[in-house]
């Protein structure tokens, strides 16, 4: 009796492909100071894990096929992750407005997420929010997506790939739009106290035009951001995430879900 090692290995393989993909882009998971082998062998695990409940038909993909299926599995993962990784930049941007607006937009420190210097403020913000997404089970979303994904975009025949892709890339547009306008609201607090911050400085100028605006009111910014950072910034963050989870869930219905 002979085994046919490659119609065996070759659901494995597409499986590991679409998850695989997904943890290179989610949050999280995807940060630069994680290795990329223990990314790979959690999407291997989970793989191994997940044969037995994922609806596979006996398909033989021949050389090309095959590689238009890995591509197909690939997209899909990617998208997957992507569109959590889109929904939780809503965290860059509010830390970013909060640096600019409390007067620390200078101070600079690694950020792993993004591989490159980040404002220390947005830093913190994206760690919080990072950690509270771990904290609320909302990878578990990010994982039941990519089961879930299985229904709408089953592993098929040659003739059925890249059938039915257009319409959640089509999708990305209004999520890039929904959460970059939700952080714009969530920084509205700290966009109100820079624009009067900003004015009350201007008519301090013109009563005073010899004051030392600048050596004496930066001081007075940055512990006026520190504030109200103390007073709202977990509400921010909270309900960031809480946005996070109704938005992925609406787009779960177009990826399965």
């Amino acid at each position: 009796m002979t085994y046919d090692l490659i119609a065996f290995a070759e659901p494995y393989l597409l499986i590991f492909a679409r998850i695989s993909a997904t943890f290179f882009m989610a949050p999280g998971l995807s940060d630069t100071h994680i290795p990329v082998r223990y990314r790979l062998l959690f999407a291997l695990a989970l793989s191994l894990a997940l044969r037995e409940i994922i609806p596979i038909p006996n398909i033989n993909f021949d050389g090309l096929h095959l590689v238009a299926a890995m591509i197909q599995e690939t997209l899909i993962g990617s998208l997957i992750g992507f569109i959590a990784r889109l929904l939780i930049s809503m965290l860059d941007v509010i830390g970013n407005i909060l640096s600019l607006q409390i007067g620390l937009g200078n101070a600079m420190v690694f950020n792993p997420s993004v591989g490159g210097q980040a404002p220390i403020v947005g830093h913190f913000v994206v760690t919080a929010g990072v950690m509270l997404f771990f904290a609320t089970d909302l990878h578990h979303e990010v994982i039941k997506s990519v089961i879930h994904s299985y229904m709408y975009f089953p592993i098929a025949p040659d003739q059925s790939l890249f059938k039915g892709l257009s319409e959640p890339f089509e999708a990305l547009p209004r999520f890039f739009n929904q959460s970059f306008t939700i952080a714009c609201q969530l920084s509205l607090p700290f966009l109100i106290l820079g624009i009067l911050f900003q004015f009350m400085l201007g008519l301090l100028n013109r009563v005073v035009p010899s004051i030392q605006i600048f050596f004496i009111t930066l001081p007075l910014q940055i512990l006026l951001g520190i504030l109200l950072m103390g007073i709202i910034l977990s509400v921010v963050i909270s309900l960031a995430i809480y946005n996070f989870g109704e938005l992925y869930s609406h787009f779960l219905p177009k990826i399965g879900g």
